[in-house]
């Protein structure tokens, strides 16, 4: 469970990874929990946190999941404050409400990194590629891969299933000098975002990019602080991380401890073996 404050920082420094869940703007309570859940099991030590009021500059991780509500200026102004400490990270995935949350775009923008609310990704059945399972419930499973090695701690995932169900497409904006965005996870390539209508499944959409469903960003005056956006938010749900069919347990982490420079904790070889 995440524990709840408005005032208290963290506990004192015990070696622990401490990670901040904003739980104002209508985050998602459920995902939230999921994310919790997956990186206490890790050793990780995850707060609530109000993120127009609490201090959390103590914080080595804020998670910020699929808002429903923009962020205003004050939270975008911590969350700068925040992102300018050395080593210090932001776990953000948008919402799937198709709600516009300008400011959040805005600064992502100044990372370098798209992610629109609006679109879903989709794709025909390609055996060893992607699983088009019933459109219904859980119908967008999509099978992404590995785009590099290195921002998921090295292991090799090239025989392994990770599945990123419902992901929003993220992309790299290609604006900023300052800026390294790195695709982690490669969406494939023949997909297609899908914009509203479920009839319009057949037709390609015009706006695609990169094709990520995970990017990093880094600024290269302070490398050691990231902004690391993931498309899916049910990758993250018990239903792929509990189970040996999927290797997203050991991804997320590998992203995640490799972003905040962690050794695993995870028995698992992450291999897809």
């Amino acid at each position: 469970t995440v524990t709840t404050t408005t005032t208290a920082p963290p506990e004192a420094d015990d070696g622990s990874v401490k990670a901040a869940v904003v739980k104002n703007n209508a985050v998602n309570a459920t995902v939230a929990a999921d994310i919790a859940s997956l990186l206490e099991k890790e050793g990780y030590k995850c707060t609530d946190v109000d993120l127009s009021v609490d201090d959390i500059s103590n914080y080595d991780m804020v998670i910020l999941p699929m808002p429903e509500s923009d962020l205003n200026d004050v939270q975008i102004g911590n969350l700068n404050k925040f992102l300018k400490m050395e080593n210090k990270n932001l776990l953000y995935i948008p919402s799937m409400s198709g709600k516009e949350t300008a400011n959040i775009n805005g600064f992502l923008a100044e990372w370098d990194i798209g992610a629109d609310n609006e679109g879903d990704v989709f794709f025909n059945s390609t055996p060893g590629s992607y699983k088009n399972e019933s459109l219904e419930g859980d119908g967008y499973r999509i099978m992404v891969s590995v785009a590099d090695n290195g921002a998921v701690g090295g292991a090799d995932y090239s025989s392994a299933d990770i599945c990123a169900p419902d992901t929003k497409e993220v992309y790299d904006l290609g604006q900023k000098d300052n800026i390294n965005v790195t695709k982690v996870l490669a969406i494939p390539e023949d997909s297609v975002l899908i914009i509203k209508e479920l009839t319009a499944l057949a037709k390609e959409n015009g706006n695609v990019y990169s094709r990520g469903a995970v990017l990093i960003a880094e600024d290269v005056n302070n490398d050691s602080s990231h902004v690391i956006v993931f498309g899916s938010a049910p990758m993250f749900s018990s239903a792929y991380t509990n189970n040996a069919e999927f290797a997203n347990k050991d991804v997320i982490l590998g992203i995640l401890n490799t972003a905040v420079g962690k050794a695993s904790d995870s028995s698992s070889e992450g291999a897809g073996n």
